[in-house]
């Protein structure tokens, strides 16, 4: 069995790289030192910066430093264009903006302090998944969504309209445990009714019903 278990950057200012990956990834590195840093991404895979000087110390060949141009580090996001905006309020140029690819993903490239080339991609559909609430509602229709409100699942339940929490996601996601109320027999519910935006006719709310009902049996 081989794993491939870290991917390596080596630099000549780790701590220049450690900063940048700390902005871009969200979190500090878990293992900190002198020459190194260490990102663990999930249970299996790991982002390390390496001083190059150290490096050359330890290593049988003596290795260089200027921009990779035959790796690109690639990493899956949710919500791709909320972290295309991100990616450019931290300054950074990008290479190539958002682009769907042929078969479906969807991605946009940029470089670390180095040079190393990065690619932000979501998979096809991922960030319309992400967006579907548990009560069936896209959040990524709403004027709101991304600038003054996450979405329902980003924000567990704390919308713009409701931030001490949607009933609905309340009692989905943590009292029952669904992944959305399409898992419950008794959807729609009094919660629903009781939550109904009052901006729609009797006959809206019915058909804002059936759309969601469907769209959380997709």
């Amino acid at each position: 069995m081989i794993n491939l278990t870290h991917s390596c950057l080596l630099s000549n200012n780790v701590e220049k790289m450690r900063q940048f990956y700390a902005d871009l990834l969200g979190f500090k590195p878990q293992v900190d030192n002198q020459g190194y840093a260490e990102f663990q991404m999930d249970g299996r895979s790991v982002l390390s910066i390496f001083d190059i000087s150290v490096h050359n110390g330890m290593a049988l060949e003596p290795a260089k430093v200027s921009g990779s141009q035959n790796i690109i580090l690639e990493f899956e996001v949710s919500g791709i264009e909320v972290e295309y905006r991100r990616v450019e309020e931290m300054g950074v140029k990008i290479v190539k903006p958002l682009t769907t690819q042929a078969w479906g993903n969807t991605s946009f490239w940029f470089r670390d302090p180095d040079g190393n080339l990065l690619n932000f991609y979501c998979k096809e559909n991922s960030d319309k998944k992400e967006s579907l609430s548990c009560c069936g509602t896209d959040c990524s229709t709403c004027d709101c969504f991304s600038d003054i409100c996450e979405g329902c699942n980003q924000s567990e339940g704390k919308v713009f309209h409701s931030p001490e929490g949607c009933p609905i996601y309340s009692c989905a996601k943590k009292d029952n445990a669904y992944k959305n109320c399409g898992e419950c027999a008794k959807a729609p519910c009094s919660i629903w009714y009781d939550t109904r935006d009052p901006k729609f006719s009797d006959e809206e709310f019915e058909q804002n019903i059936a759309g969601r009902i469907d769209a959380l049996n997709k």
